[in-house]
């Protein structure tokens, strides 16, 4: 009788005092709860690119080939890091500490993976890139016709063009699928620690060029919402959880963008161009 009771006792003993046994199941799968949502925010640098160049008035049609365009990525404080954010943050000028997240390259984007394919996920990326052609002189390859004269000829592209940036972003807001690899699980990441990704995304386009015409009382300034100006991108890179809901990554993208509507502000005419772009980011991600 007395071992029985001691047996009793133990086992009351190992029931109670026990954590894994003490634990609740909503504990347990709090510390093992996988996550879905991603939301994202990145800078990063575009490579300088080139592209052929159509200008399309009333009286000209003409051609433009292999025109260098430069990004200015860290526009406008050129450095890596946002001072143009960092200087009004401290003086206590929030809307112009805001104004200055949208001046240089950035990207916001949300993901949602599936509970059922959890390597799997879709969602929302934003891309805010720039190319500006360069204010040195450029004698780029010219075909084309003025007031119905052929002319093929090498002459300085600012002969033509004043300026001509896409300078307030090349926007694309596009729709992405994501494949990730959860490597490093444990209790606390059921995700993975790491989590190399890659991902495509397919968007319409939104640009804000600015555009001035030499000899020519046409110019434009403004986003246009117009088709066919759309391009897509492919990404490979890797996500790092830092904390449960906080985690860095670094990704390299190319981008394709085609820009076949690009309209005056206050006239008849339109520029068309389309150029490839390599991008490096770095990031933030907030996981829920």
């Amino acid at each position: 009788m007395k071992g029985n009771r001691r047996i009793s006792l133990l086992i009351l003993f190992f029931i109670f005092f026990n954590p894994l046994v003490f634990s609740s199941d909503n504990d347990k799968k709090e510390k093992h709860r996988e996550h879905y949502f991603y939301m994202e925010y990145n800078r990063g640098i575009s490579s300088h690119t080139s592209a052929n160049i159509q200008l399309i008035t009333q009286n000209q049609n003409l051609t433009f080939y292999n025109v260098p365009l430069i990004d200015n990525s860290f526009f406008p404080d050129n450095s890596i890091f946002p001072n143009a954010f960092f200087k009004p943050l401290f003086k206590g000028d929030i809307v112009g500490a805001v104004k200055a997240t949208t001046e240089p390259y950035y990207g916001i984007r949300i993901y949602h993976f599936l509970k059922s394919r959890p390597e799997i996920g879709f969602g929302i990326d934003f891309i805010h890139f720039k190319v500006f052609l360069p204010d040195e002189s450029q004698k780029v390859h010219i075909i084309g016709t003025i007031d119905n004269k052929r002319i093929d000829k090498n002459d300085d592209i600012h002969n033509y063009f004043y300026s001509f940036n896409v300078s307030h972003g090349v926007n694309h807001i596009g729709l992405s699928i994501v494949y990730r690899k959860m490597l490093l699980k444990n209790r606390n990441f059921p995700d993975g620690k790491i989590q190399p990704f890659v991902s495509f995304h397919i968007a319409p386009c939104i640009p804000h060029h600015e555009v001035k015409l030499k000899d020519s009382e046409l110019m434009a300034y403004s986003y246009q919402v117009k088709f066919p100006n759309f391009g897509f991108g492919i990404g490979l890179g890797s996500r790092f959880h830092l904390a449960e809901h906080f985690g860095l990554y670094i990704e390299y993208k190319y981008t394709y963008t085609f820009l076949r509507n690009l309209v005056f502000d206050n006239g008849e005419g339109k520029v068309k161009l389309n150029f490839g772009v390599h991008h490096l980011i770095w990031g933030i991600s907030l996981i829920l």
